[in-house]
């Protein structure tokens, strides 16, 4: 099982950054859904930084139709009440902000194997989880 971070998704629909747009775009459409999900938390913050862009005009479109088509495209997964526990102990037990452990204990939650963010490059894998940028 697959997860994508939010920094995959907003790069999909920022035309400031055409270059990581269109590798993003290819790279989401190449990913099996049925093999794909959205951390909850991720959709969340997708949302929320979309619509800043839409207000300070950096995203023309409308964020509404764009977490739709998220929604779509790859099953949203929520963590159980114990990822925060296995988050906490991420804390303690590696190199990880507070944030990114709550998405790979979550991740971990889920039964994702992969991944795919920009963030979170000091460690190849954490618990598990392989960390792969799909920008490299």
């Amino acid at each position: 099982m697959n997860a994508v971070d939010t920094n995959v998704f907003v790069y999909s629909v920022d035309a400031n950054a055409p270059e990581k747009q269109a590798r993003a775009i290819a790279f989401l459409e190449s990913l099996d859904a049925v093999n794909t999900v959205t951390p909850w938390q991720v959709a969340c913050e997708v949302g929320s930084v979309l619509l800043d862009h839409a207000r300070r005009g950096r995203f023309s479109g409308d964020p509404t139709v764009a977490i739709t088509a998220l929604r779509s495209r790859f099953r949203i997964v929520t963590p159980r009440e114990h990822a925060l526990d296995i988050a906490l102990g991420l804390v303690a037990t590696s190199r990880v902000s507070y944030w990114d452990s709550l998405l790979i204990a979550a991740c971990i939650d889920a039964g994702v194997r992969t991944l795919y963010t920009e963030d979170v490059q000091a460690m190849p894998q954490i618990a598990g989880v392989d960390i792969v940028n799909p920008f490299k």
